[in-house]
């Protein structure tokens, strides 16, 4: 009977990790599931970096993208100097299924102007 408690207790667990994995990337800076980065270039210009995983839209890495570079440049205004997006590659696996995913980058100069 312990057993059956310890697996049940373990599989529980197994299957909490999975789902915590299993969500779109917040806005965060850089961790395990993604997030922005940012490097100053000049005194009024940086450089943005975007990394989502596979549950989040390019949409939305956009939509990060713009609000790292408004917090950066606040209370001014920025203009975006150049971008690119990119997509890597990412797997997915879970008991019943195994796919490839694209994860959405953006990245991309920024100009705080007044």
């Amino acid at each position: 009977m312990r057993q059956c408690h310890l697996l049940l207790a373990c599989t529980l667990f197994a299957c909490v990790a999975c789902a915590a994995c299993a969500t779109m990337t917040p806005y965060q800076p850089k961790a395990f599931t993604g997030g922005y980065t940012d490097r100053q270039l000049a005194p009024d210009t940086y450089l943005v970096t975007v990394e989502v995983n596979g549950f989040t839209s390019a949409a939305t890495a956009y939509e990060y993208f713009h609000r790292r570079a408004s917090e950066l440049c606040a209370p001014l205004t920025y203009e975006v100097l150049d971008s690119n997006t990119d997509a890597k590659l990412g797997a997915i696996v879970t008991s019943s299924f195994v796919g490839v995913v694209k994860k959405p980058e953006i990245f991309g100069r920024i100009r705080c102007r007044q």
